[in-house]
């Protein structure tokens, strides 16, 4: 009897990995490194923080745009999700990828770094890969740009 018990856990355990798959390159990776699968319905999110308070933002739930036949959100629309109350105006950001790189971190951007909160309008977020880019007119270096965006930190403006 316990073997039949103990064989029908294995099928189980075999139909459920059969029916789950495996994911692909393109599926969304979550902030520890793990794919998220669509399958699953968990949303992409990006943590914005300002002065301790940290807010989880749905990605997939805002509005995007297309650049070069992809779509992204604005960081912009990112920030004003976590805090509504807030003007772009009187924050400045910095960034963090789910790896910990964070582009102040490179002799390109320290300079860049705070982005002034009023230039979120023209940073953009993949809503699914979480990568990084920022409209060409403003030629940030490429450490600007990190891919799998996982923090926003906000500071205000002295």
């Amino acid at each position: 009897m316990l073997v039949g018990v103990e064989r029908a856990c294995q099928l189980s355990v075999l139909a459920l990995v059969l029916t789950l798959g495996c994911g692909g390159d393109d599926s969304p990776v979550g902030s520890d490194g793990s794919v998220v699968h669509d399958s699953f319905n968990v949303q992409v999110i990006v943590k914005v923080i300002l002065e301790g308070v940290e807010e989880d933002v749905a990605l997939g739930e805002l509005s995007t745009m297309e650049i070069d036949g992809e779509s992204y959100v604005t960081l912009s629309d990112v920030v004003t999700a976590a805090f509504p109350a807030e003007s772009l105006a009187q924050l400045q950001a910095d960034f963090e990828g789910a790896d910990g790189f964070k582009p102040g971190s490179k002799d390109f951007c320290k300079d860049t770094i705070p982005v002034d909160g009023a230039l979120l309008t023209e940073g953009y977020l993949h809503p699914q890969s979480r990568n990084m880019r920022w409209n060409d007119s403003l030629s940030y270096p490429g450490c600007m740009s990190p891919t799998d965006l996982a923090i926003i930190t906000l500071g205000r403006k002295v």
